[in-house]
């Protein structure tokens, strides 16, 4: 990752940064040849090079005077000097922007930071069933939920004490941040804990605990790292009579200020819910029309997919991804989930200045599910799809027969969303899909959607949604495309459809150029 400052004195020396950041110093006025150049595009941005470094902004830089360079660092990606009044058009942008304030006036203290929180990419797990082990001194009864949820019922005791443990070891190294997100609901007259037992490397004895409430911190638990590295173990401690639901444990390398996954990255959690949680993350672009937004595919890792691809269509763009379950839970969810996915994508809309039809929804397998279930109630200008899954329940009871590889957390989606797993509660999630999707007014929508001809996820989905579209609006564009093979078969074709697709919306509904590369002009 670039780290680059364009002009005043150097806040930074080259030494001081990990060997996972390049120091880029352009001084004052340079006319050397050999200094890098901060080039922009045809339409203000930045070029491709630049997107993804992280520039600094120091109160003695000249750029604070040249507004349309201001305008096109990237989103997300700006630390400036916090002694700096921004005025009333500055605030605006850089709240678009995500830029964060920081003390650049200390040159070691801003080299921590970077190296501690500005990683680049993003660094998540799950610990999920497979490892988690009930002790065999608790005497109450245990239910599981498939691979995602485990309900501990009964007497466990009047002190605290421990009922449950994932026997893996994880590794938590040194000059980091980790967070730890529990999935846990417990009744009132239950008293629960979790517990990291922290182990030294090389001597592999253990040298201290943090123990907390999960309730008390419902977006994670963050554990400050110093100079040592550690191994972990995890274990549920609980006192008092009721029941316990415990479900996955999001680990994540955290950026503490600076976002979740990516510098500017959020979590939503609806309050008192035991995983009603999702990831977005918001690029203001070129802050022109259309928004794009992104459902990220199935994961085992919280994960933000398409970030580059996104970027490279220059236009504002909104990620939302699925943390749910073993993969995700494939974006439906309780009222409360729904209606505050709902809410991001309208108020990042607000938050631009945008039309409500200044929107475009897509999204790759698992995102598909999304793209049209949100599309029906958002009236998008366009969906653009690939490998589309809407019967869910179809997905589940393909399993085994019509798939050489099994889907097994088609099963846990099954289980999740209807209580059981059954012809007739496959055929109930199929549709309540299909009831929110059939009250959607597409009649202002572009469809632009390639699918698997012998899909074994979900052969029907598409000659479905084609028959009911074209039948209820004649007159939309249904662009799509067919390609040999199951659903896993041919990815690279799919995505080359579906980013050419999406272009060609940009370029003919929102007068959008790229080059013949695709970079947006």
């Amino acid at each position: 990752m670039p780290v680059v400052q364009l002009g005043g004195q150097p806040v930074l020396s080259a030494d001081s940064l990990d060997d996972a950041f390049q120091w880029v110093y352009r001084p004052d006025h340079a006319d050397d040849p050999t200094s890098p150049k901060l080039t922009l595009t045809a339409n203000g941005q930045i070029t491709p090079a630049w997107r993804n470094a992280l520039f600094l902004l120091p109160s003695d830089d000249p750029t604070w005077g040249d507004f349309a360079t201001l305008s096109a660092l990237p989103a997300n990606h700006i630390l400036y000097d916090q002694q700096v009044t921004l005025d009333a058009d500055l605030q605006a942008l850089f709240a678009l922007k995500g830029a964060f304030p920081a003390d650049l006036t200390d040159p070691a203290g801003l080299a921590a930071l970077i190296n501690r929180d500005w990683f680049p990419g993003q660094d998540a797990f799950k610990l999920d069933h497979g490892s988690l082990r009930v002790l065999g001194s608790f005497d109450g009864d245990v239910t599981r939920f498939g691979r995602y949820h485990l309900r501990l019922s009964g007497n466990f005791g009047p002190d605290l004490q421990p009922v449950a443990i994932w026997e893996t070891q994880g590794y938590a190294p040194r000059n980091c941040d980790l967070t730890f997100q529990a999935e846990c609901q417990a009744s009132p007259d239950l008293t629960v804990r979790y517990q990291l037992t922290l182990i030294n490397q090389q001597s592999a004895r253990p040298i201290r605990t943090v123990t907390f409430d999960p309730a008390e911190y419902p977006l994670g638990k963050t554990l400050h790292m110093d100079e040592t590295d550690f191994y972990y173990t995890l274990s549920v401690l609980v006192k008092g009579q009721g029941q316990l639901d415990i479900g996955l444990v999001h680990v994540a390398k955290a950026r503490e200020r600076f976002g979740q996954l990516f510098p500017g990255g959020h979590l939503a959690h609806v309050p008192d819910s035991f995983n009603d949680n999702f990831y977005y993350y918001f690029d203001a672009g070129d802050m022109r029309p259309p928004l794009n937004v992104y459902f990220s595919g199935f994961n085992m890792a919280d994960h933000f997919e398409g970030n580059f691809m996104m970027e490279s269509l220059g236009a504002p763009f909104l990620l939302i991804s699925d943390p749910r379950l073993n993969g995700g839970g494939f974006y439906i969810g309780s009222e409360a989930f729904e209606t505050n996915l709902l809410h991001v994508i309208q108020a990042t809309l607000h938050r631009l200045g945008f039309a409500d039809d200044e929107l475009i929804l897509s999204g790759i397998s698992e995102g598909t599910t999304a793209a049209m279930y949100y599309g029906a109630q958002l009236a998008p200008r366009a969906i653009v799809a690939g490998k589309p899954l809407i019967n869910l329940g179809t997905t589940a009871t393909n399993g085994r027969i019509k798939r050489t590889q099994d889907f097994q957390p088609s099963f846990d989606l099954l289980l999740s969303h209807t209580g059981d797993v059954t012809p007739e509660t496959a055929q109930a999630l199929n549709d309540r899909i299909w009831k929110v999707i059939h009250q959607g007014d597409f009649s202002q929508t572009t469809f632009a959607i390639a699918h698997m001809y012998q899909d074994d996820f979900d052969n029907t989905s598409f000659s479905q949604l084609f028959d009911w579209v074209t039948t209820s609006f004649p007159h939309v564009r249904f662009l799509h495309k067919g390609i040999q093979g199951r659903h896993n078969d041919n990815t690279p074709a799919i995505n080359a459809w579906f980013i050419k697709q999406y272009r060609m919306i940009l370029a003919s509904e929102f007068q959008r150029h790229f080059t013949e590369e695709g970079v947006a002009q």
